[in-house]
């Protein structure tokens, strides 16, 4: 399949895909009738996403995770908390063809919903799930991970959901991944160059890059991600290695002001992977 071809024989998004209105515009929000089942599937332009059986829907703020992690030279790739398996496709798009890239995935629903999207992707030979723990993970071949990549539980010390998956996916205390158990596990698993990518928001990304920086990871790169011009950041994007780098610092707007209509800067961050971008 060529780079920007759509299969014919996967059905577009609809209304109600996703927080369809931050990525693709106004068109999203066309009511469909009769009204179904929300956040059952994404299609994106050389992949498509079942999410139905995952806690953890496709969102903007993963697709901006995905396209914006590093790929050039990187050889071997980690997504930890793989879900739906969307970070592993996107890098896989657009990382070189051998590259080899693994997705770790505790809740057994969403890892084998992993691996049905993966295997209908054209990036089936290239990316690899398993289930598990990543505080127990290991590669089989012993080999660590140029790129690791993480949209990890928000909330270290909060209510948990009612939902048991939502709050495996969400909440890190008891049930999911905490920072110090991240932070140990990236230790151990990232290459002595490579580079950790990580989504956070504000408060937890300085909580995570304090402890991360007593471990010898150093923040880089610094992605802010506001939702319109007029608001203070919510999400962060940031870039971890073991070396003291000069930290750059970006900014990103999803969308202008009407808080809809997605910025020329998303388009051109997302238009190899979005139908209408």
């Amino acid at each position: 399949m060529m780079k920007n071809q759509v299969s014919r024989d996967i059905p577009r998004a609809q209304s109600g895909d996703f927080y369809a209105h931050e990525i693709m515009g106004p068109w999203a929000m066309v009511p469909s009738k009769p009204r179904r089942q929300r956040n059952t599937h994404f299609t994106f332009k050389r992949f498509h996403i079942d999410q139905k059986d995952c806690a953890m829907k496709v969102s903007s703020d993963s697709c901006l995770l995905g396209a914006s992690a590093l790929v050039e030279g990187v050889s071997r790739i980690l997504d930890i908390g793989t879900g739906t398996g969307v970070l592993a496709l996107m890098v896989a798009q657009r990382a070189a063809p051998d590259t080899v890239v693994h997705g770790v995935e505790i809740c057994p629903k969403a890892a084998k919903t992993a691996r049905d999207n993966v295997a209908a992707s054209p990036f089936a030979g290239m990316v690899r799930l398993f289930e598990g723990r990543i505080q127990t993970f290991a590669p089989e071949d012993g080999l660590p991970y140029d790129l690791i990549m993480a949209n990890p539980p928000f909330f270290q010390k909060a209510l948990p959901s009612q939902s048991a998956a939502r709050t495996l996916a969400r909440h890190a205390q008891d049930v999911g991944l905490d920072f110090p158990d991240l932070v140990t596990s990236v230790g151990r698993l990232l290459h002595t160059d490579g580079s950790l990518w990580l989504l956070l928001p504000p408060t937890e990304m300085g909580m995570f890059a304090s402890l991360a920086a007593d471990a010898g990871l150093f923040e880089s790169e610094r992605l802010t991600v506001q939702h319109r011009p007029q608001d203070p950041a919510n999400r962060l994007i940031s870039c971890f290695s073991r070396s003291r780098q000069p930290h750059s610092i970006r900014s990103l707007v999803r969308c202008l002001e009407d808080g809809i209509t997605p910025t020329p800067e998303v388009k051109r961050l997302l238009a190899d992977y979005m139908l209408y971008y």
